[in-house]
């Protein structure tokens, strides 16, 4: 081998090694592209199911219409609501024997006072008729006991009549109840329906429920000026009943 060969040799072998081309930058910035894309259609994928999954329990729409049942409750007898349970709501399940409402009881009180009141009369008619058979000797001790039954029947008519006007003027305080809210709403109405935010009809209908509950309202002071006459013509019938016992004795 000559020389220049061996030099040649030799300056090859203590050459550093070639390094390898580096990548260039453009496909650096292509890998970077990569991974954002991919992030963000992940983050609409889960977003869009996440929406879907919220969307299933709710409706939207611009002419919804709702079919349903209406189970109407109404109590076995007829009165005034006093009191209904806050806690119980529409369509809402409720347990059975729970109280929903409470009815005044004045009006069967007033019921109630008239029926013993009327028992009482019946009671003395029949006290009476057992008194009054007709004997055609009479004596003074069975004049005295008639005088007495039939006093006793006269003061019974009073306590009827005396519960009747009590049950009147209650139901003229109900009626009148009843009448001042009808007028208040016919009166709403009748601004409304000059707005023309209602139809004439609905405001017929109020003025008509206001035209029913005044007429109620006369018939109460009615009854109430009627059974005032029936007690002092049954306290008259007392005080005649007395005469003829004083008579008697």
């Amino acid at each position: 081998m000559t020389q220049e060969a061996e030099t040649e040799l030799l300056n090859e072998k203590e050459a550093p090694p070639a390094r390898r081309p580096a990548a260039p930058p453009v496909e650096k910035g292509r890998n970077a592209t990569r991974w954002i894309a991919g992030f963000v259609i992940l983050l609409v994928g889960v977003s869009g199911y996440l929406w879907w999954q919220h969307s299933q329990g709710y409706e939207s729409t611009d002419d919804a219409q709702i079919e349903g049942h209406l189970d109407s409750v109404s109590s076995r007898i007829a009165g005034t609501v006093t009191y209904i349970d806050p806690a119980v709501e529409n369509n809402q399940y409720v347990k059975a024997g729970t109280l929903l409402l409470e009815l005044d009881p004045r009006d069967y009180q007033a019921e109630l006072a008239s029926a013993k009141a009327t028992l009482d009369a019946r009671s003395a008619e029949h006290r009476a008729a057992q008194t009054a058979v007709p004997i055609a000797n009479a004596n003074a001790f069975g004049q005295l006991h008639a005088a007495e039954a039939a006093k006793a029947q006269a003061e019974a008519n009073v306590e009827t009549e005396q519960a009747n006007l009590m049950a009147a003027q209650h139901a003229l305080e109900r009626d009148q109840a009843i009448h001042d809210r009808a007028e208040r709403d016919r009166q709403r109405y009748q601004a409304l329906v000059q707005k023309q935010e209602i139809s004439r009809s609905d405001y017929d209908a109020r003025a008509t429920d206001a035209a029913t509950a005044a007429q109620s309202v006369e018939t109460d002071r009615a009854a109430i000026r009627s059974t005032e006459q029936k007690i002092e013509q049954a306290k008259n019938v007392v005080v005649q009943r007395q005469a003829l016992i004083d008579a008697a004795q």
